[in-house]
């Protein structure tokens, strides 16, 4: 099921829902946490937003003068994780 979201920033986003019951969406998550796995964080908030909603975002960021930084998006994609555990216990 698509779930939509808009950031604290004014971005709205969308995703699968399914991503976040996925056993690879864990594993790169688990991935990301090992310092010889440093890009998995990457395809973390690729699996979440996908390629072209990921650029939209970069986009959107830096439109309003930002930079796209690893703790920016640390917060992002902690902001949207936190929105999908509300989403799950209310369903």
């Amino acid at each position: 099921m698509k779930i939509e979201g808009t950031l604290s920033n004014g971005f709205k986003y969308e995703y699968d829902d399914k991503v976040f019951h996925s056993m690879r969406f864990l594993d790169t998550v688990a991935d990301s946490q090992r310092p010889d796995h440093a890009y998995a964080f990457s395809d973390m908030v690729r699996m979440i937003l996908g390629e072209e909603q990921r650029e939209a975002l970069y986009e959107y960021i830096e439109a309003k003068g930002g930079e796209v930084t690893v703790e920016l998006m640390g917060d992002i994609i902690q902001e949207i994780t936190e929105a999908a555990n509300g989403e799950i216990k209310n369903s």
